[in-house]
């Protein structure tokens, strides 16, 4: 008599507690095929990896917007049943963690159940709630059976020019929440036997005005999706069922040792801090939402600690609050600017999976600009403000490689910080702790200047080492949690909003962002 099979649920919450209980992915204090036999592992990876990166290279040509054909704004990649990622082609490395999120989203809303997982289904998802970035990067998954099992999903997001939005292009420039930002894709199964349903195709043509580059991207991601997927059966008819298995845990176990290492190798623990203000005037322009038709001015606080360990922690602790217009952002969007830079400047080695999300940490404080709680909040053009924080987070890192010798691999980016970049390296080199004080501070959202918030002036802990977590100042944050999901609320009226946390209990958690990863 056989054991029961566990759900996908029970399998996602199993990984997790192993990797909390252990400090390794799915428990894994050893590596037994790779270290039984090195050379097969890497041809099992070329595998993967080669597969899915051909097969990107026939999509663009099933595609028909410029989008894809043209500047390749798209990726595709394969992920543990979990939704942890194993390997992704070339392409928008912002997407990494995004597709593990809307699987993960799934799992943990009872999709399995309702409206079930079946081979053939197609799910498609461009929802910030549910892992997305933004509206016109729009994610399609199909799952991998071999019989009765679930072994694999194989997803794939392109970036569309034409979603829907009120003022014509894929993303807003304009709106205040997310009525203006076109077409809302939530986490939704879109086809099923590997074909699209009718009145799927039917609401792309009613809800978009060239819905001819939708759908043929749509096609393409699909297309691309069942190539890898009918691949995906001759590797494990070569290489057998149990050896996948396995091999493509210990792929992310050791990405998550390799990152851990090159940290340690090329970066000097210690806390590096800097802040950016994007600024946007619109007051002036004409015809705008009376939400919209202000000035703002979003001040992002930005602390990196790296750890003895190698971990890289990043904290927004006293950034100002989301407001009405579509620059605001959500653990989906800071998932993907955090991705993006990780696989340029340290994860670059060709195992990009998601070894490298175990390995850092994002504190988001919630009702912030980088992690709104409005269920209604625009996101549409979020890249406003992750493209000058994650420019700060380079230069941060530059510093830290200044200071470990690498004078070479210096970033400037953004003049972000009175102090130079030489100052502050030297300042990290001759330092052996990392001080976490910070003086009282006051902001206020520009949109709503009664709303608020000053730090208490003895909040302030210090680090006794650069690798010590400053406990004394996390505890008071709470985690954002993966699941189970949901969306924020809607405020009572549209001319206030509560800070952070107010009216909640400490334990209640929203948004789909994890804080022990990306």
């Amino acid at each position: 008599m056989t054991s029961e099979k566990p759900t996908l649920l029970e399998q996602l919450t199993r990984c997790e507690e192993l990797f909390e209980e252990t400090g390794h992915y799915q428990g894994l204090t050893e590596l037994p095929n790779l270290e039984a036999d090195p050379l097969q592992f890497e041809s099992f990876h070329s595998r993967l990896l080669s597969t899915i990166i051909s097969t990107r290279e026939t999509m663009k040509y099933i595609a028909s917007s410029p989008a894809v054909r043209d500047f390749e704004e798209f990726v595709i990649g394969l992920y543990t049943p979990e939704g942890d990622a194993i390997a992704l082609s070339s392409g928008i490395m912002v997407h990494v963690h995004t597709l593990s999120e809307f699987i993960k989203f799934m799992i943990k809303n009872g999709y399995e159940d309702n409206p079930k997982i079946r081979p053939g289904d197609i799910f498609e998802n461009n929802e910030v709630w549910a892992g997305g970035v933004h509206t016109p990067d729009v994610m399609t998954v199909i799952p991998v059976f071999h019989g009765d099992e679930l072994i694999a999903w194989v997803g794939a997001v392109t970036h569309e020019l034409e979603a829907g939005t009120y003022e014509g292009p894929g993303m807003s420039v304009l709106t205040p929440d997310r009525y203006g930002e076109g077409l809302h894709i939530s986490a939704e199964k879109v086809g099923e036997h590997d074909h699209f349903r009718h009145d799927y195709m039917l609401r792309l043509r009613m809800g978009l005005r060239n819905a001819n580059w939708w759908i043929l991207d749509d096609k393409a991601k699909l297309s691309g999706c069942l190539m890898v997927r009918d691949a995906l059966t001759a590797i494990v008819d070569e290489f057998g069922l149990d050896y996948y298995q396995q091999a493509t845990k210990e792929l992310i176990e050791e990405g998550r040792r390799e990152f851990l290492k090159r940290v340690r190798t090329t970066m000097v623990p210690g806390t590096y801090r800097g802040l950016t203000m994007p600024v946007h005037k619109r007051s002036h322009v004409p015809f705008v939402h009376p939400l919209a038709k202000n000035d703002f001015i979003d001040l992002v606080r930005q602390e990196m600690t790296v750890t003895g360990e190698g971990r890289i922690e990043l904290d927004y602790e006293g950034s100002t609050g989301w407001s009405f217009h579509p620059f605001n952002c959500a653990p989906g969007p800071m998932n993907g600017g955090f991705w993006i830079t990780l696989t340029q400047l340290l994860n670059y080695d060709g195992r990009v999976n998601d070894g490298a999300y175990l390995a850092v940490k994002q504190y988001l404080p919630e009702g912030s600009i980088v992690n709104a709680n409005y269920q209604g909040v625009a996101t549409s053009l979020a890249w406003w403000t992750l493209i000058p924080i994650f420019a700060n987070v380079w230069r941060l890192m530059g510093i830290s490689w200044y200071a470990r010798g690498f004078t070479e691999e210096i970033l400037m980016s953004t003049p972000t910080s009175s102090r130079s970049a030489n100052s502050s390296a030297r300042s990290a080199a001759r330092s052996s702790t990392s001080t976490a004080s910070r003086r009282p501070f006051r902001w206020r959202s520009t949109s709503h200047p009664t709303w608020r918030r000053s730090t208490p002036s003895g909040s302030a802990a210090t680090c006794r080492s650069p690798s010590e977590t400053c406990r004394s100042r996390r505890s008071r944050r709470r985690r954002v949690s993966p699941g189970p999901a949901r969306v924020p609320p809607s405020p009572s009226s549209n001319s206030t909003r509560t800070p952070p946390g107010a009216g909640r209990r400490p334990d209640e958690v929203r948004g789909t962002g994890h804080v022990r990863g990306l």
